[in-house]
């Protein structure tokens, strides 16, 4: 019997440290940036988190790849 598994829903946001860690840069720096030039950042149950969606266009603008 072969199972299929339900492809598992994308999250909705990304913890700051991660977005930070994709980038290369500080979170103190993504801080001084924000909102100009960063994708602002929200609590969330004691979270610092950012748009998925805002950060992977951020950052494909920042790539040239928009």
């Amino acid at each position: 019997m072969n199972r299929q598994r339900k492809a598992q829903p994308q999250p909705a946001t990304i913890s700051l440290a991660e977005a930070c860690r994709r980038t290369g840069i500080a979170t103190s720096t993504a801080l001084k940036l924000m909102p100009h030039d960063f994708p602002e950042a929200v609590w969330i149950g004691g979270k610092r988190v950012v748009s998925l969606q805002r950060f992977e266009r951020w950052l494909a603008s920042k790539l040239g790849n928009c």
